[in-house]
């Protein structure tokens, strides 16, 4: 944690010192349980190379930041974008993958950024406006196959990362939202480079919602807990949209159109 983020003041260097040891502490305490890296206190990191961020305590944002987390992800978003193109993330969370692609298409290029949970839409807004992007546009809407639903998000307690209109449980507090569709909310920005999708189970509804951005897409990054080898109802839905998967990485795939 502390090779890949530093904080931006000293204060924010200190609280991510305590943090650290505090971690040290609680991982020894539940050695079978895996637990994300989290600060004690807010504080504003950087990452090298992607920007500053806003990070909340006592939740998996600063997990989120970690760049080697998902390394991989992010050499296929410097490998495919380019000045001026467009780009469309999903299940933006407080904006880390949002950040780097504004960096990677210059000014000249723009980014959808699109978080349906209110809280970290308005987390997502500090970190654009920390970085200074301008072509960084941020919409709060939960995406599905029908426009005017009203549905339920649930939110699993501290992991805002994981907000899902399909997945629930027990520990999770649930938000109410009217959902839009991928193509009512694309249909004026014309040819799109990239669409990374982050979605915690929703992939199928916004596919089946926006059949024709994706047909105005290049490459799609996507997350799938697929181990076994056949192609997932996801990837078959790509596919017959005209895409090629590709893995990333253990739960990433990229989808590129020949």
């Amino acid at each position: 944690m502390l090779k890949q983020v530093s904080g931006c003041a000293r204060s924010d260097r200190l609280v991510l010192i305590s943090s650290a040891l505090c971690g040290v502490y609680t991982s020894l305490q539940e050695l079978q349980v895996w637990q994300n890296p989290t600060l004690t206190r807010p504080a504003n990191l950087t990452v090298a190379s992607v920007g500053k961020f806003a990070i909340r305590p006592n939740c998996d944002d600063l997990y989120h930041i970690l760049p080697q987390r998902e390394q991989k992800v992010i050499d296929v978003f410097r490998s495919v974008l380019r000045d001026g193109d467009t780009v469309v993330d999903l299940g933006a969370n407080i904006g880390f993958f949002s950040i780097l692609g504004a960096r990677l298409v210059s000014e000249s290029g723009r980014v959808i950024a699109v978080e349906m949970m209110p809280e970290t839409v308005e987390r997502l807004k500090i970190n654009v406006e920390l970085n200074g992007l301008a072509n960084v546009r941020t919409i709060e809407a939960a995406l599905a196959d029908r426009s005017g639903l009203e549905v339920k998000a649930h939110v699993p307690i501290g992991r805002f990362g994981q907000a899902s209109l399909v997945r629930g449980g027990a520990s999770a507090s649930a938000v109410r939202l009217r959902t839009r569709t991928l193509d009512e909310m694309c249909g004026d920005l014309g040819k799109i480079a990239m669409i990374k999708m982050d979605v915690e189970g929703a992939e199928l509804l916004i596919i089946k919602g926006g059949r024709e951005t994706f047909l105005r897409t290049q490459c799609v990054v996507f997350e799938e807990l697929a181990n076994e080898p056949s192609p997932t109802a996801v990837m078959r839905e790509l596919e017959k949209l005209g895409f090629r998967i590709s893995r990333i990485d253990g739960n990433n795939f990229a989808a590129y159109r020949d």
